[in-house]
């Protein structure tokens, strides 16, 4: 179908809300009642979707009112279009049970009847299963590795049920950022169409690509609608999935929006955002919706009640109508809105990525620069977005060679490459650093003001460390306690307050009062580990230090992977334009340097580059793969594996221009770095093992490399080695076996995925970035494991293990001028959010998350000071 054949809500807007956060049926007069209060409201706002939770136990049809109330008389063009969320949580076990043939996924028969009953009520949309890269969705609370292969395979059975009965099935939205071991959500929803591709025939590919559409939770946090996110969040995120979803289907689909927009509220149900600026924000996309693109049907926000349903008040803070009667200010806003309905002008945003390149950055390329772009082929692969966008001028894709875009004068498009390097540093202003560090507005105002005192005017600081101090809270908070609870027991549930002897419901009756219970030092029931973490997770209590640094020109420099020769021409450029780089303050700089050669990977192709190549070279079909002989099944059962097939100029019945196009398509290969004579001579022995591409990230994404972070593998050597080279893999700069010898399988100017910050504080991943600043060491060790005796005890580490990490600590910490210093609490132990920030030195992977003990308690630091 093309876009305009999916139905639509009569005098569609694309306005929406989620109706309420859990399955509700409406059976009981008083349900009744707030239905049809509520889908009153619904019409005054002028609001044409609505997401609903539909259970698949027995009570099933308990939405038919609902339902009714919202489409009308007339079931073929509805008022208000029902989105219908289907589905249970997933398992981690779907694929034994495949294996031993046994049912998975949603009972096919019951399923088959919701649909047909629904359809007869005018449902059209089915979103079958809700955030496969999200705790919360998995039966044991954790997403496996194989999340997508999983998702992909009870969809698709569900998929097709829905498609039997005439309904249009949705792919399952995910969350934002995602705690899944293979990436964030773009990542994800990349490899979740590869996984249900792979599993099609050709017809079911017809009839499913022209029929389904994707799901997708987009939260705007704080930032303007109107600007590309540069990560995971924000309301244009749906132009990243428009994206891959063209990319990887060959057309455009329907999005829909079942979760998004601004929420009130703490949190972590809540954005933090007052009353006022939700319903600002949601004037903003409302008004957007009506020239949005075509293929984004909708924007359901989150959320329209939780409590006035009968539930419980988890969400009550961000509902819009409450139990008490209450409703926010956005329900008053939306109704005196004009209705803006739908009029999407000509598409004119295209997305622009690399195959089989982890690119940071991507572009917008407006036309007529698209054919030009489009000329340079392998255009098939989603890397992080940015919020740039590109008429013409210069930009820079990293790993590429920079490219120019030029009109001629007949109004032509040429490119040009190589032009000069342009290398912007910015040196950050200490309103950012505080920021960063975790302050509060509230907090940064006063520290401004400390800091001028101290040291004179913030805004003409030079490099350098600066310590002040702030005064602090007294006392907590109702609110401070439940946050400090939550975060402690892994955000998961309030069940470590409850062992605590505390009750939510009286804590919340009065967030902002001052919390009068037992301190929680000494609260009964909760372990010294969990005391600890409520602790860590509180915010601290009377003066407070606080300490930044604004980063030094150098570091910058190195920052940006130049040479020693490079960073010399650049700060005598900096000198010459600016004055001597050691006393410039806050502020953004620029130099221009000789353009960078194209960075190259090493060794051959993985299977997935064979066919991503393929399938761009033949003009998004098959056609070139099958006339070379080569077998989509075959290479689609390991896609992963190195491939092994002849090389693109002994394919045969492929032309010299069509072996071009394959070559073009691939991604450069890479050199392995050569050790150089001092690296080879302090570390006898270093053997280089390659690891993909898709297991690490090119370059530093612009921070200084000032970190060391030791880990404990858990495991063989030979799983270690073979969890790296697995797709979106874990993975080190070096591992040490236990004789000693060292691996080196990310390069130090790379960034290797060796860790999350999990718990406690939510901004910790993004203050630390352990992964872009460091370089991580990982010891082979069983961690704690049953001895002979059966006895669990820890894995001691070996002589040959202390003497080889040493040897590399000296040779990294002299080469990249890490300093070779612990923390002041010492290298194990959990750090503050805001010491991790500006620390630099060599810590242990239990200092930067509470939920790993790596590399244990038998590790000896002394050994290698």
């Amino acid at each position: 179908m093309r876009l305009s054949d999916y139905p639509k809500p009569v005098r569609d807007n694309g306005r929406g809300v989620h109706w309420i956060p859990y399955t509700w049926g409406q059976v009981t007069s008083e349900q009744r009642r707030v239905a049809d209060e509520l889908c009153a409201q619904l019409r005054a706002m002028n609001i044409r979707w609505v997401l609903i939770l539909n259970g698949m136990d027995e009570a099933w049809p308990a939405n038919e009112y609902l339902v009714r109330r919202l489409v009308g008389d007339d079931p073929a063009h509805p008022e208000i279009m029902p989105i219908l969320r289907l589905g249970d949580r997933f398992e981690a076990q779907t694929l034994e049970k495949l294996a031993r043939g046994e049912p998975v996924g949603m009972v096919r028969d019951r399923l088959r009847e919701v649909i047909r009953f629904y359809r007869a009520l005018g449902v059209s949309y089915f979103q079958l299963y809700n955030e496969p890269n999200h705790p919360d969705e998995w039966q044991d609370r954790v997403v496996p590795a194989e999340a997508a292969q999983i998702a992909a395979i009870v969809w698709l059975e569900a998929a097709r049920e829905v498609l039997a009965a005439g309904g249009l099935p949705g792919l399952p939205p995910l969350t934002p950022g995602g705690r899944w071991p293979g990436g964030d959500d773009l990542d994800m929803l990349a490899q979740l169409l590869d996984e249900i591709d792979v599993r099609l025939t050709v017809s079911e590919r017809d009839q499913l690509y022209d029929r389904m559409w994707v799901g997708i939770h987009n939260y705007t946090l704080n930032r303007p609608i109107y600007s590309l996110p540069p990560d995971s969040h924000a309301f244009k995120k749906y132009v990243w999935y428009q994206g891959i979803v063209r990319a990887k289907i060959g057309h455009e689909l329907p999005l829909l929006t079942g979760e998004g927009g601004l929420r009130a509220g703490p949190p972590p149900y809540g954005d933090g955002a007052s009353e006022g600026q939700v319903a600002e924000r949601a004037r903003e996309i409302c008004r957007h919706m009506a020239f949005a693109p075509e293929y984004y049907f909708c924007h359901c926000f989150w959320l329209l009640g939780s409590a006035i349903g009968g539930g419980n008040e988890e969400w009550e803070s961000a509902a819009w109508f409450r139990r008490d009667g209450s409703r926010q200010p956005v329900v008053d806003a939306l109704q005196a809105l004009d209705e803006y309905q739908r009029a999407p002008p000509p598409e004119e945003e295209r997305f622009v990525y690399r195959n089989g390149f982890p690119m940071k950055e991507s572009f917008l390329v407006r036309e007529p620069f698209l054919s030009a772009w489009n000329a340079l082929g392998g255009i098939d692969y989603c890397g992080y977005p940015t919020s740039r966008e590109v008429a013409e001028g210069e930009c820079v894709i990293q790993g590429f060679e920079r490219l120019t875009l030029e009109k001629d004068a007949s109004g032509a498009v040429r490119i040009r490459g190589q032009a000069p390097r342009q290398i912007t540093l910015r040196v950050p202003t200490v309103q950012e650093l505080l920021a960063s560090a975790g302050l509060t507005p509230g907090e940064i105002g006063p520290t401004l003001v400390a800091v001028a005192e101290a040291y004179g005017s913030a805004a003409a600081l030079v490099p350098g460390e600066y310590t002040v101090q702030i005064p602090g809270q007294d006392a907590w908070r109702n609110q401070d306690i439940i946050n400090a609870f939550w975060i402690a027991g892994g955000r998961t549930d309030f069940a470590l307050l409850a062992r605590a002897g505390l009750r939510l419901s009286d804590l919340t009756q009065d967030r902002q009062a001052l919390y009068t219970g037992e301190s929680p030092t000494t609260l009964s029931g909760l372990t010294t580990a969990e005391r600890e973490r409520v602790m860590a997770a509180l915010p601290p209590l009377g003066p407070r230090t606080v300490t930044f640094r604004i980063p030094d020109i150098y570091a910058l420099l190195e920052a940006q992977h130049l040479t020693q020769a490079e960073i010399a021409r650049a700060l005598k450029e900096l000198a010459t334009r600016y004055g001597p780089p050691e006393r410039l303050p806050p502020g953004t700089y620029m130099v221009s340097l000789p353009a960078e050669p194209v960075i190259l990977r090493q060794g051959g192709y993985t299977n997935q580059e064979i066919i991503n190549a393929f399938w761009v070279a033949g003009g998004r079909s098959w056609d070139l793969l099958n006339r070379a002989q080569l077998k989509l099944a075959y290479l689609a059962t390991n896609r992963r594996a190195a491939y092994a097939g002849p090389e693109i100029d002994d394919l045969p019945n492929l032309t010299d221009q069509e072996q071009a196009w394959v070559r073009q398509a691939l991604p450069p290969r890479r050199l392995a770095p050569l050790p150089t004579s001092s690296r080879a001579a302090a570390l006898p022995g270093l053997i280089w093992q390659d690891v993909p591409a898709a297991s690490f990230t090119p370059g530093r994404c612009g921070y200084a490399l000032d970190l060391i972070v030791i880990h404990a593998t858990g495991q063989s050597l030979r799983d270690t080695l073979h969890r790296a080279r697995a797709l979106n893999g874990i993975s080190y700069h070096y591992v040490i076996d236990r004789d000693g010898t060292v691996y080196h399988l990310v390069r130090d100017e790379d960034t290797a995925r060796h860790m999350t910050c999990e718990a406690p504080d939510q901004r910790r991943q993004t203050v630390a970035q352990p992964n872009c600043r460091a370089l991580a060491v990982a010891l082979v060790n069983w961690g704690l494991t049953p001895d002979d005796t059966g006895e669990m005890a820890w894995d001691p580490y070996t002589d040959e293990q202390y003497l080889a990490l040493r040897r590399l600590l000296n040779l990294l910490c002299q080469t990249h001028r890490i300093p070779r210093a612990f923390p002041p609490q010492g290298p194990a132990s959990y750090l503050p959010t805001e010491q991790l920030a500006h620390f630099r030195g060599i810590l242990g992977h239990s200092a930067l998350t509470a939920t790993h003990s790596s590399p244990g308690p038998q590790f000896d630091w002394q050994r290698i000071i």
